[in-house]
């Protein structure tokens, strides 16, 4: 628990806005949703992702998430690599908190993500039925994650 907060995870989530409308931030449960949606859209897999296991990435509990995980988070919030997202690899072992202390995760990759931050959320939150209350419907949000990140990617 003692364990240094994650502040670019936490900023990356920041820059981006609710698709709720409301203009504030994603809240930690809309990440989790939008992660969700991703791994269940890109590998058929259920994996409910919740507000709590963000805020303990968020605050440094977590450092290296299982690697769909990290990659929907990456996918999600706009970025390239996990180090631009605070995620290292943490050694295992009886000394593994002292040798955390003393290491430093890999340095952010300086090349813009492959798309700008926000830009998905935006796409994919344009239509009022997609947002419901605090959290997004799954079947509209997947079917629009997929959509935006094919034309991305073509």
């Amino acid at each position: 628990m003692g364990d240094d907060p994650n502040s670019l995870l936490a900023q990356a989530r920041a820059r981006l806005r609710s698709p709720s409308g409301s203009g504030l931030g994603l809240s930690r449960q809309e990440l989790a949703d939008a992660v969700s949606a991703y791994i269940w859209n890109t590998w058929d897999e259920t994996d409910r992702v919740d507000a709590t296991w963000i805020g303990h990435l968020e605050q440094g509990r977590y450092r290296w998430p299982r690697q769909r995980r990290r990659e929907a988070l990456r996918a999600v919030l706009g970025v390239v690599t996990d180090a631009e997202l605070g995620l290292f690899c943490t050694p295992r072992g009886p000394h593994s908190r002292d040798q955390r202390r003393g290491g430093t995760p890999a340095s952010p990759v300086s090349e813009p993500p492959w798309h700008a931050p926000g830009d998905l959320l935006s796409e994919l939150a344009t239509e009022p039925g997609d947002v419901a209350g605090p959290t997004w419907r799954w079947g509209s949000f997947a079917s629009q994650l997929n959509s935006s990140i094919e034309r991305r990617q073509a």
